[in-house]
């Protein structure tokens, strides 16, 4: 559920508390790193890698409506849809979470 829900916490409380295989950190995505990832994904590739490790696959519809997805503090929704705006999120809709880190690397 959205920050404008009855349960507004509820999606950065569900975030903060995700661990994935001991890494913990994970973060709903900012509208910037949402509209990055909508812009340069190859989902198709991207969930051929997500499926080798088990992992649960982006989703772009289910049926005939197209999935959105949380950013910007649960208070805007994203679609891997071709075409879709980044728009404000609904006080009653679901919405699904895909939760990003942030990891900088060096080189040496």
């Amino acid at each position: 559920m959205s920050s404008y829900s009855e349960t507004p916490d509820n999606a950065s409380k569900t975030a903060s508390l995700y661990d994935e295989f001991g890494l913990s950190g994970w973060e709903i995505p900012t509208e910037s790193q949402a509209r990055l990832m909508t812009e340069s994904l190859d989902i198709d590739e991207m969930n051929q890698e997500l499926s080798a490790m088990y992992g649960d696959e982006i989703q772009v519809t289910k049926g005939s409506s197209n999935v959105r997805y949380l950013c910007e503090k649960a208070e805007k929704t994203f679609s891997f849809a071709e075409n879709t705006k980044i728009t404000k999120a609904g006080a009653k809709t679901k919405y699904r979470l895909r939760l990003v880190q942030t990891i900088r690397v060096a080189r040496i």
